[in-house]
């Protein structure tokens, strides 16, 4: 059955979208790069949301393809960020405004900006333009920005942010006067530190941001500690007090004192944040440098 104009549009729309997410950010768009949105496309048309299956295919890997290249080699920038309004409204209208759809939409977006590893910000700034239309939290950031990853950690006293979250480290000890501050929390706990460690103990902060609104528990073994020697510290002693816990609502605050442990004088320590219900890939962690 052949596609009404209508469907055609929303077809239009998509690719155009999709489309934006690579050639705003890199000027050009790749065979793979096509061959990912394809694919992202087959999964949608086959709940028929564009009408028949193989005439929305064929019009969207074809003719509907084209005409987007060919626009974006005509277009300026400014051109391409008013376009990106006036087609996600028209798949606002064509998706009846059903917000499923549209987080859907909104992940696979996500999904295609973050392809190869890497969401720069170009292509942050194009899924989060898209997602605010909508009204829409994408769950995606940049990793290039400060805090996000190993190579661009973030520093002591601020609060960085990540999905549904924003976390930091207030002050920090190590050695001596962490021991002591263990100790006088709980000497037995202090007295079971190992041979070779020595106690860090972190005074962090964390703010929730998003979610459904239901307390959510956060606790310390929501941080660890990476040193030089590459070796993950999960374990540590008992809090000092005031302990970091709590059940939070969206825009709630929690705060407080965690004890870990590193290597005894271990250099280039990071505080890793790993949020409640966060990504398995851990592609929404913080990391805090401790220096």
């Amino acid at each position: 059955m052949p596609l009404t104009e209508e469907e055609k549009k929303a077809i239009y729309a998509v690719n155009f979208l999709n489309f934006a997410i690579f050639y705003y950010a890199d000027g050009d768009m790749g065979d793979s790069e096509i061959d990912t949105v394809i694919a992202k496309f087959q999964e949608w048309a086959v709940n028929e949301r564009f009408g028949d299956l193989n005439e929305s295919f064929e019009y969207f890997s074809g003719e509907g393809l084209n005409k987007v290249r060919t626009d974006f080699e005509k277009w300026s920038k400014d051109d391409i960020i008013r376009q990106i309004g006036i087609q996600a409204d028209i798949l606002d209208d064509y998706f009846g405004g059903n917000t499923q759809d549209l987080i859907s939409f909104v992940n696979d977006l996500s999904a295609i900006a973050n392809a190869d590893g890497v969401v720069t910000a170009e292509e942050k700034f194009l899924v989060d333009k898209i997602a605010a239309r909508w009204n829409i939290n994408p769950n995606l950031r940049s990793t290039n920005a400060e805090g996000c990853s190993r190579q661009n950690p973030g520093v002591v006293g601020y609060l960085y942010e990540t999905t549904g979250w924003k976390a930091g480290v207030i002050e920090w000890e190590r050695g001596r006067t962490a021991y002591n501050r263990v100790y006088n929390a709980n000497e037995f706990s202090a007295e079971g530190l190992s041979p070779g460690y020595e106690f860090l103990c972190l005074y962090v902060k964390a703010e929730r941001t998003g979610g459904n609104d239901v307390p959510e528990s956060i606790y310390d073994w929501s941080w660890n500690i990476l040193g030089d020697r590459m070796s993950l510290h999960s374990g540590g002693a008992i809090n000092p007090k005031p302990e970091f816990h709590g059940d939070v609502y969206p825009g709630g605050t929690v705060e407080g004192w965690i004890a870990k442990e590193c290597f005894s004088g271990e250099g280039g320590l990071l505080a890793i944040f790993d949020p409640p219900s966060g990504s398995y890939d851990g592609s929404d962690k913080l990391y805090i440098r401790l220096s």
